[in-house]
């Protein structure tokens, strides 16, 4: 059976068949696991997923449950991604064919809620790649600007997703779509988009409204992994003026749809799992290339202590197990210790704490 350590986005079969999903354009969508008031504890496969939207659940007055499962990944990742209500849920009932139920909950309650938002985000802006639809969420939750291993990114909305700014590459630029839902009743003609351009000065211009309730903008001048920064004023029927964003600019690269993967563009040395640990640690880095690199453990004094990997490295992930002896086989004493990724360019370098 697999261990929390499995969960580190490629291990579990089903979460390597839904990033192979993904990667092929599927939004992927499940839910964390009921695991919160189990020694488990933490999410399950495949919520563990690079780029699998997590789901986590909430009561109807947006407090997390107690069954929802935690993050974070075994490889340090925050989870759950996001939240949606996952306790008293209305949903059918199999007792009939008109009835419904109020008892439905789990985190297999909440994730069908944000997979329906999902599919509301896609009619409402039907060119979204799966990697924006994931970005979309994260950036409009209610945590999102302090995500953490309890509540991810925090309650997804409807709303705030469809509403977000997003671009489309069209030819040799991008297209800005903006809707604009909710209780503001919006005068169409006047919605303006200003814009700015690798810092450079702004532009206002006029958005085009395509009689429903979204407006876009093709930019003459934009490219590829160029700086936008943005903000709308519009008025209301009534003639009341807006600004959206209240303080500040949106800002946003065109166009950032990297799939979030497990091959970096350079080498990355990851906090060792667990830590405090006792008579074991998981260490794990990624490469972006087959090179020979060495990771070793010093002590406080700086005095190697146990040499882990030294070698050709495969490009991805290289895990790797110390049991908290030296190279000799002597197991070290408790303290704060330093494992070291040295590459032919770089040298990166974390703590770690044993405990016996």
């Amino acid at each position: 059976s697999y261990t929390y350590a499995d969960m580190d986005g490629e291990t579990t079969i089903v979460t390597l068949a839904c990033e192979l999903a993904f990667e092929r354009g599927v939004v992927t969508i499940t839910s964390a696991g009921n695991e919160g008031n189990s020694s488990w504890f933490y999410i399950t496969a495949p919520a563990d997923g690079f780029n699998t939207i997590a789901v986590g659940a909430v009561t109807s007055t947006n407090i997390v449950a107690s069954f929802s499962s935690h993050g974070p990944t075994a490889d340090g990742r925050i989870k759950p991604d996001i939240l949606t209500q996952g306790v008293g849920v209305f949903a059918a009932s199999a007792s009939g064919f008109t009835n419904y139920t109020s008892s439905f909950g789990g985190t297999s309650a909440a994730a069908p809620l944000a997979c329906g938002i999902a599919g509301l985000l896609l009619s409402a802006h039907p060119h979204l790649t799966n990697v924006q639809v994931r970005e979309i969420f994260h950036k409009t939750s209610d945590n999102a600007s302090t995500p953490d291993n309890e509540r991810g990114y925090g309650l997804a909305s409807a709303q705030n997703v469809i509403n977000y700014p997003n671009l489309e590459p069209v030819n040799d630029t991008y297209k800005m779509h903006k809707a604009f839902i909710g209780s503001i009743n919006v005068n169409p003609a006047t919605v303006k988009l200003n814009y700015s351009i690798e810092s450079g000065d702004f532009q206002e211009v006029d958005m085009t409204f395509d009689g429903n309730f979204r407006h876009n903008y093709t930019f003459p001048d934009l490219s590829t992994n160029q700086y936008l920064e943005f903000y709308f004023v519009y008025n209301d029927v009534n003639g009341t003026s807006y600004r959206e964003p209240l303080s500040g600019n949106y800002g946003q690269f065109a166009l950032d749809t990297e799939v979030v993967s497990s091959v970096p563009q350079d080498f990355v040395l990851n906090q060792n799992y667990p830590n405090p640990f006792n008579n074991q640690t998981k260490i794990n880095f990624t490469a972006p290339v087959n090179e020979s690199v060495e990771l070793s453990v010093f002590n406080i004094l700086g005095q190697k202590v146990k040499q882990l990997f030294n070698g050709n490295t495969i490009t991805g992930r290289t895990i790797v197990n110390w049991n908290g002896q030296d190279d000799f086989g002597n197991s070290v004493s408790s303290g704060i210790y330093f494992y070291s990724l040295k590459s032919k360019d770089k040298v990166i370098s974390k703590k770690m704490v044993l405990l016996k």
